[in-house]
């Protein structure tokens, strides 16, 4: 059985003690776990989790089912992906072209050029967030994956506020709520890592996508 992440993120609604009341109580009840009550709510939390490892999703994995043969053609070679080997260390994602490697095949084959990216500094644009070295999240993304970055359950009142206060990413602190500074800190973490975060607003449990 999983953790039900969402009913669990409710329980941040409540006051402290109650808040961490209910997580015991769930815990007994579903999982016949003892949580102690005088750790913080993220540390039972952990504990839970340790108790009761998370499934993750599993690739489909075909038995004998051979991989697809890749013909590649330059100029007027033709080869297969077994032919040569592509050092990926000289290969980097998501950045401009800037110059070019030469993997050297077999004798009998040509040179294939190797693109080597080169990655200029993507944070010019980005705002200082100097508080979050040595920051750790203190919620759980939800159905993360090898696919998927996974989402949030935000409280309503939570996401209200972040959408009238488009800058709120750079100074969680303004926020009044100050049980909300630390999730909004998170959201900021996750962006940061991911790009973006989703989360899932929970009066109308509807989706959204937040980035810089």
């Amino acid at each position: 059985m999983k953790i039900d992440y969402e009913l669990v993120e409710g329980f941040r609604a409540l006051s402290t003690k109650e808040q961490k009341s209910a997580l015991a109580d769930y815990a007994q009840s579903t999982f016949d776990v003892k949580l102690n009550k005088q750790k913080s709510f993220d540390n039972m939390l952990a504990d839970l989790e340790a108790a009761v490892p998370a499934e993750e999703d599993k690739p489909e994995l075909l038995i004998d089912s051979p991989e697809p043969e890749v013909l590649i053609k330059v100029g007027d070679v033709t080869i297969t992906t077994d032919e040569f080997k592509i050092d990926a260390d000289k290969v980097e994602i998501d950045a401009p072209v800037v110059d070019v490697v030469a993997q050297p095949l077999t004798p009998h084959q040509e040179t294939i050029p190797i693109l080597k990216a080169s990655v200029s500094d993507s944070n010019e644009s980005k705002p200082d967030m100097a508080w979050l070295d040595g920051f750790s999240p203190t919620i759980v993304l939800m159905g993360r994956s090898a696919r998927s970055n996974g989402y949030y359950t935000c409280p309503w009142w939570i996401y209200d506020w972040i959408k009238k206060n488009p800058d709120w990413y750079k100074d969680p602190d303004q926020c009044p709520h100050y049980s909300a500074r630390d999730t909004l800190k998170s959201l900021v973490y996750y962006i940061k890592r991911d790009g973006q975060v989703t989360v899932r607003e929970t009066r109308n449990s509807s989706f959204d996508t937040f980035k810089f």
